[in-house]
Formats: structure tokens, C-alpha cells, sequence
């Protein structure tokens, strides 16, 4: 392949490097900066969401040059190591949530463990059945596992814990006793479910590829939600001091 005709995969990869960049680049700046004392678990757990993430779109953005040269049996391998990372990602975002919650390791590493030995399962049937070759546009190569189940039983471990942690992590915001723990858990809670919703739909795919590549985008500004979660600009520290 290798042609003008296909350059929009390139866009395509690079939009998913820069979202492996930000995403480790978040990761690494909160653990340097936040992973210490009380806070050292729930920013460790958070940091490993967003390397998961990065590790995802590293994979796609490889699978995506790889179509560009026309390396099918690549651009596949490659669609298996993403789907590997998003079906482990949901059990870090449990993790996350329910140690944020309730400040028990065993409890959040036993509701993790579940989800990962789930992750495994489903991951072994994708790779048994074998993935499908939706078809190469020229922004996007677009692959889908081999199964309907497959593709449901993805969107419910992706959508629960997302919708767990955004639904308990908002109902805590509202205990918080100041302005500023409120808008850490809010902004917390919406970067890991709108970061989950998006991947969904990228891995389920859409009709349109400018659609695919925009919700690529989309979850490269989310990884700023996430940046901003931790990281507040000064407007709203000083916005926050006034609560």
C-alpha cells in the first residue's frame, strides 16, 4: 500500500501516538509528583489507567502504520494487543474506584482480580474465534472480533466499571467536605467514564471513518480532564480556595 491514496492512516497513527504520549506523560507526572503518603495508592491506581490507555493507542497507532504498508498479518497482531490492554483496563478502573472508596486494598483487589480473570477469558475467545476484517478506508483500518457475544460482553466490561466509578464517585463528591476534594473526584470520574465510553465505541467502530478518527481526538483531550484532575491551573486553585 504505501501511497497518497492511504495517507489519512498516517493522521490516523499519529493522533494515536499523541494520545500514548499524553496518557504516559500523565501517568509518570502523577506518580513523580502525587504517589506519596495517603494519596500513594489511589494516584498509583490511577496512573496505571492511564499507562493501560497508552499502551492501547501505542498498539493502534503501530497496527495503523502497519496497514499503511499493506502488513495485514501486523496491523492484526496489533489489533489483539489493543484488544489485550482494554480488556485488562477495566479491571484498573475498578481497582481505582473501589479503593477510593473505601480505602481497603483486599476489597479492591479482589473486585479487580475478578474483572482481569473476566478480561482473560474474553481475550481467549477473541483470539480463539479470530478477529474480522471490517476493511482499510483512508483514515482508518478497521478490524471487529469475530462475535456479537464477543462485542457485548466487551461493552459490558467497559461500560459497568465506567458507570460504577462515574455514578459512586459522584455520590462521594457530594460528601466531600471542601470545594477542592469535590472537584478532584468529579474530574476523576468523568475522565475514566467518557475515557472508557470513547473506547468503546472505537473498538466497536463507526460508519463513518472522519468519526473514527475524531473520537481518537476526542480521547486525547480527555487524557486534559485527567491532567487537570491532579493538576489544576492556577485559575482554578484559586477558584477552588474560594469554595
Amino acid at each position: 500500500m504505501g501511497s497518497t491514496q492511504y495517507t489519512g492512516l498516517l493522521v490516523n497513527a499519529a493522533v494515536s501516538f499523541i494520545v500514548f504520549i499524553s496518557s504516559w506523560f500523565l501517568a509518570i507526572k502523577v506518580i513523580k509528583k502525587k504517589a506519596y503518603g495517603k494519596a500513594r495508592i489511589p494516584a498509583l491506581a490511577f496512573s496505571v489507567v492511564w499507562l493501560d490507555i497508552g499502551l492501547i493507542y501505542l498498539s493502534v497507532a503501530i497496527r495503523t502504520i502497519a496497514a499503511y504498508f499493506g502488513l495485514e498479518q501486523m496491523d492484526k497482531m496489533f489489533f489483539y494487543a489493543d484488544n489485550f490492554f482494554g480488556a485488562m483496563l477495566a479491571g484498573t478502573i475498578i481497582f481505582f474506584t473501589t479503593y477510593f472508596l473505601f480505602k481497603n486494598k483486599k476489597v479492591a483487589d479482589s473486585l479487580a482480580i475478578i474483572w482481569v480473570i473476566a478480561g482473560f477469558i474474553w481475550f481467549y475467545f477473541d483470539v480463539k474465534i479470530g478477529a474480522q476484517r471490517v476493511g482499510v478506508s483512508y483514515w482508518l483500518s478497521e478490524w471487529k472480533p469475530g462475535s456479537e457475544m464477543l462485542m457485548i460482553a466487551f461493552g459490558a466490561m467497559f461500560y459497568v466499571p465506567g458507570l460504577i466509578a462515574l455514578i459512586l464517585l459522584l455520590l462521594t463528591s457530594k460528601k466531600a467536605s471542601s470545594r477542592t476534594s469535590k472537584y478532584k473526584i468529579v474530574m476523576t470520574a468523568l475522565s475514566l467514564f467518557i475515557g472508557a465510553t470513547l473506547m468503546m465505541i472505537d473498538l466497536a467502530g463507526t460508519k463513518n471513518p472522519i468519526a473514527g478518527l475524531f473520537v481518537r481526538v476526542l480521547i486525547a483531550f480527555v487524557t486534559i480532564l485527567g491532567h487537570l484532575a491532579y493538576f489544576p491551573t492556577k485559575k482554578i486553585e484559586e477558584w477552588l480556595e474560594r469554595g
